[in-house]
């Protein structure tokens, strides 16, 4: 039994011998290395990040605008709020909402006064909220324009939906404005409303009675060109074909501009039909008058020749056939046989006169 186990202890001897000698290998390996060599390599991976992190940091930040940078921006927001408030003015809103906007019109001299000044202060706020301001007066005068031509016209019973819709947007945003503070954006969204609704029932309205006028504009035309009106009043004619031309180019997208196009073509034709036709029947009837004369002078002398025939004689105060009464025509330039006329107040030649 022992001589079995002397051989299998040899072998875990010998396998014990090796791993211990791979083992002080690697120990002194590791013992030749300089620690310093670890600690700055430590220290440059450190500071790697120290460095990368304080750049990442520094890109994150926005350099605040300077005072030059701000009064700029603040220069360039005045000039907006004074483009609308321009607008504004133009659509009405000074005399429509004269209450508001005296009240705007404070507050557009303090803040003008204060940016003027270049202080350096962010005015953003307050530039863009008066803009805002008078913007939807401009939109509200505009809806309260629109109300009153459908009033006038009669329109209101095109689409009762949106006529109800509107007038209840413009009610509200009307409220809005009465009070002590108001804010733009809101009264804005409301006249937007108001805006819309009632120029759908115009366009819808006009888009149908514009065709109406084409037609009888159409029937005009026909009656000037029945007394000659593009020969007679061809200035007058070619002007109105181009009014109407005008308004089929509007028809589809404007359709009430075609309506006032044609509306107003159609009454130039009939203008010019009833002058022309009146100086065509004047001339026509003075001809008639002129014909009955001849007519009744050549039945007076054929009874005068009957009754006392004149011969070939003579007849004292009646000029011989031949005779010349006036000077013959030599039907020369016009302009040549102007008369120059001695007048004190003009040029004292012909050729000055050119």
């Amino acid at each position: 039994m022992l001589k079995k186990l002397i051989p299998l202890v040899l072998c875990l001897s010998t396998l014990f011998y090796f791993a211990s000698c791979k083992t002080n290998k690697d120990a002194g390996d590791g013992a030749g290395e300089d620690p310093s060599a670890n600690t700055e390599l430590n220290s440059d991976t450190n500071n790697s990040g120290n460095e990368s992190s304080a750049s990442n940091s520094n890109a994150g930040k926005i350099a605040e605008p300077t005072p030059e940078e701000i009064n700029a921006e603040n220069q360039r927001l005045l000039r907006s709020l004074k483009n609308a408030r321009s607008a504004a003015r133009s659509k009405g809103a000074n005399k429509l909402y004269a209450d508001q906007w005296k009240d705007l019109e404070k507050e557009y001299a303090e803040i003008e006064k204060t940016v003027e000044s270049a202080d350096g202060m962010d005015y953003t706020y307050e530039l863009k909220e008066l803009a805002a301001k008078y913007q939807a007066l401009g939109r509200l005068a505009q809806a309260r324009d629109l109300k009153q031509k459908i009033d006038d016209y009669g329109f209101a019973d095109t689409d009762k939906v949106a006529y109800s819709t509107g007038t209840a947007a413009l009610e509200a945003a009307e409220a809005m404005i009465k009070q002590d503070k108001w804010e733009g954006k809101e009264v804005s969204a409301s006249a937007n409303i108001a805006y819309e609704s009632y120029r759908k029932i115009l366009a819808t309205k006009f888009a149908s009675i514009a065709k109406d006028e084409r037609y009888a504009a159409l029937r005009a035309k026909a009656k000037a060109e029945e007394v000659k009106c593009q020969i007679a009043a061809k200035a007058d004619y070619n002007k109105a074909v181009t009014t109407f031309k005008h308004g089929d180019n509007q028809l589809a997208t404007n359709p009430e501009t075609a309506y006032d196009e044609y509306h107003s073509a159609k009454e130039s034709w009939l203008a010019m039909a009833e002058e022309i036709g009146a100086k065509r029947a004047a001339a026509q009837a003075a001809i008639d008058r002129a014909k009955n004369r001849t007519e009744e002078s050549n039945a007076v002398a054929e009874q005068a020749d009957k009754e006392v025939p004149l011969g070939n004689e003579p007849v004292k105060g009646i000029e011989d056939e031949n005779a010349v009464l006036l000077e013959e025509s030599t039907y020369e330039d016009p302009e040549a046989a102007k008369a120059i006329i001695n007048d004190p107040a003009a040029p004292n030649s012909a050729s000055e006169a050119k």
